[in-house]
């Protein structure tokens, strides 16, 4: 994300999009999820959180940064509070969607759910970091990522519905570390990609598994 990315007209309009309905004075509270217009909370957490493929903060400046999150959560700069956020447990429908600025980000160690749409036509997006509390991945959560070229799923995985990666036209590889095949739903739509890893012992648990035997000749060991 670049400094004047922010400051971009469709950018401010996404996050206006996104803030209706919240209210003056709301807060994130602990264990909640983000749902619409708190997207950009959640991105400031992981500009917080640079070292792990995340955006820097040196890409955008500290008084940005407030100033998207004040405008989408409607908060006042006082309510920003980063250990709080990372008790984040949920991202709701829609919370990062068509936000073509956001580039890279590393998720909550907490986040166990990731909704329907949330990182939908986020085209810019190159890397996402999952981390393995997550349990389950909404329909068409990372549909038209169409700069996402491999993405690692947790180990903890149990589901993934629907057309997740839609339109991922750049994504060529898949790293699932769950050693029980997580319920995937959508059929054979992912085209474009050239390989799937999984753990060793559980090779020809995928290859027998629903939908996942679609893609069986792709299946191959987790090289670490």
């Amino acid at each position: 994300v670049q400094h004047e990315d922010l400051a971009a007209p469709g950018v401010v309009a996404g996050l206006e999009h996104q803030a209706d309905g919240l209210g003056d004075g709301h807060e994130v509270a602990d264990d909640v999820g983000v749902g619409d217009g708190d997207g950009a909370a959640l991105l400031d957490l992981a500009l917080e959180q640079g070292d792990d493929g995340a955006v820097g903060t040196e890409d955008v400046a500290e008084t940005d940064r407030k100033a998207v999150i004040v405008f989408a959560l409607r908060i006042s700069e006082d309510d920003i509070d980063a250990e709080s956020l990372a008790r984040i447990k949920e991202i709701g429908a829609y919370a990062f969607a068509d936000n073509t600025s956001l580039q890279a980000i590393n998720l909550p160690d907490k986040l166990e759910v990731i909704g329907n749409y949330a990182f939908e036509n986020c085209s810019s997006l190159k890397s996402i970091k999952l981390h393995d509390n997550i349990t389950s991945i909404g329909e068409d959560a990372f549909s038209g990522c169409t700069s996402l070229k491999k993405i690692t799923l947790p180990s903890n995985i149990k589901r993934i519905e629907e057309y997740t990666f839609s339109g991922c036209t750049s994504l060529k590889t898949i790293t699932c570390k769950a050693t029980t095949p997580p319920e995937l739903y959508g059929g054979n739509y992912l085209t474009n990609v050239e390989a799937v890893y999984v753990p060793s012992e559980a090779i020809e648990a995928y290859k027998s598994a629903n939908i996942w035997s679609s893609y069986g000749s792709l299946i191959q060991p987790i090289v670490e």
